[in-house]
């Protein structure tokens, strides 16, 4: 790790640039090394992305081949290795430690790595370290950074009907980290010109001070290149589909969860152009990624899982500190005396959470 590298990791936390933003700026400036950068010789990373570890579901595949995922090899560690990827995170994970951003609740931050390490210990690599947090935002959105960090809009969890299908989600992200997505797509973007990416850069750090800047920092072909190095390809969402269904199965959620998640989200704005959930907007959703899962999941065992009281909670407690506390109040109220609610314990919580407002 460079100094140039430490120095945008220093500036972007200067500029209280969001979490997503810093991430992105540090892994540019990775990636701006490499151009010049003769790569260093890593030895391959041992093992297949899906070797069976014993705790899989036996009628599952057990191989890459068998889910049709890419060998990793080599390339992708000679752009962002995971020691790399451990320093980035790091960083990450001290400024969630004191970001506005980010919801700086104990109960709520336990759950998140509770249920995520029940996920991660399903997961094809034992060895990734992962850290899960809650971002103060309505949007229903979720995302994965280097090094394992992996954020969740609170608006994602209000917006989910069943643990399983937050579960689903967190899956879902688990599997961008596991097959290494950001450093595959700083691989394949590697012969890019560095003019574009000290563009990027400087788009970056400027976009959270002042963003009325951004638009000069940024010609209509870099927006472009940025777009195209931001969003998840098709590729890469398949896989994650794929790694987090296993790992949702494995874990003992029902499966159904993941595409019942995704299909909510697209019937909600099937008919409403520009109004897709952000987590729509990032991780691109397709017909054929909703038939993928769906055909997935036919030959696998049929399974109800009732949601966890501590899932209940959770919920009841972002509801209860959602919004102006009357209107919380009054609706917990209502909930109770007509009985519309899915955990009685949990709506009495959420109306005394409201109430301490």
């Amino acid at each position: 790790m460079n100094l140039a590298i430490k120095g945008i990791i220093i500036t972007s936390m200067k500029l209280k640039l969001s979490l997503i933003t810093q991430a992105v700026a540090i892994a540019v400036a990775m990636f701006a090394q490499t151009v010049f950068a003769e790569p260093a010789k890593q030895p391959a990373i041992s093992g297949k992305p899906y070797e069976n570890s014993g705790t899989l579901n036996t009628k599952l595949p057990d191989s890459v081949d068998d889910q049709n995922l890419p060998d990793l090899g080599d390339i992708a560690q000679t752009v962002l290795s995971p020691q790399d990827e451990q320093f980035i995170a790091e960083q990450i994970l001290r400024e969630v430690a004191v970001s506005d951003e980010v919801l700086q609740d104990a109960e709520v931050t336990d759950y998140l790595q509770s249920i995520g390490q029940k996920l991660a210990a399903s997961g094809p690599d034992k060895r990734q370290t992962f850290h899960f947090f809650a971002v103060k935002d309505n949007s229903i959105n979720a995302f994965a950074m280097p090094g394992g960090v992996i954020g969740v809009h609170t608006g994602l969890i209000l917006a989910s009907n069943s643990e399983s299908e937050m579960a689903g989600v967190l899956g879902h992200e688990i599997g961008h980290v596991t097959q290494r997505h950001l450093a595959r797509m700083l691989a394949s973007q590697k012969y890019d010109t560095f003019k574009n990416i000290a563009g990027i850069a400087l788009a970056l750090l400027v976009a959270r001070s002042n963003p009325q800047l951004v638009s000069g920092a940024l010609t209509a072909s870099t927006a472009a290149g940025v777009q195209r190095q931001l969003d998840y390809t098709r590729e890469h969402e398949r896989e994650a589909d794929r790694v987090g269904l296993t790992i949702l199965d494995a874990a003992g959620f029902d499966v159904r969860g993941m595409p019942a998640f995704f299909t909510t989200l697209q019937r909600g704005t099937r008919f409403i152009e520009g109004t897709a959930p952000s987590f729509l907007r990032t991780h691109p959703l397709t017909v054929e990624r909703i038939a993928d899962v769906s055909n997935r999941i036919e030959n696998m065992p049929y399974r109800q899982v009732a949601d966890s009281l501590d899932y209940n909670l959770v919920k009841a407690k972002l509801r209860a500190n959602n919004g102006l506390s009357q209107a919380a109040i009054e609706q917990f109220q209502e909930n109770i005396k007509e009985n519309r609610f899915s955990n009685e314990t949990a709506e009495h919580y959420g109306l005394a959470v409201a109430m301490l407002r």
